[in-house]
């Protein structure tokens, strides 16, 4: 999931919506297959940075549905589903640094 994280921070830091794309596609790459508790930290890192470069989450995540595989489609299609205050940053704070914005694990 490192792969997606530093595609979400990148997304933010240069304000690119395509590497959305890539963060979610990395997912996809994973196949769901470990702890799906870190899948939904990121996901919801994804959606964070959407809304804070202007996208539709929603939107977003629906872009690259047809792109992946059917289990990958379904995950991300039920992540869209949860409720907002679901979706919210998890486990994540943002940090300012010299080079941008990272996003590090909260205590």
């Amino acid at each position: 999931m490192t792969l997606s994280g530093e595609a979400a921070e990148r997304a933010l830091n240069d304000r690119e919506p395509n590497l959305l794309r890539y963060a979610l596609l990395a997912h996809d790459i994973e196949g769901f297959r470990n702890d799906p508790r870190d899948n939904i930290l990121h996901l919801s890192l994804i959606h964070h940075v959407a809304r804070r470069i202007g996208k539709d989450p929603k939107a977003v995540f629906e872009s690259v549905l047809s792109d992946v595989s059917q289990t990958t489609a379904e995950h991300l299609a039920a992540f869209v589903r949860r409720p907002e205050s679901s979706k919210k940053l998890m486990a994540l704070r943002e940090v300012s640094t010299p080079d941008g914005i990272r996003f590090e694990p909260t205590d």
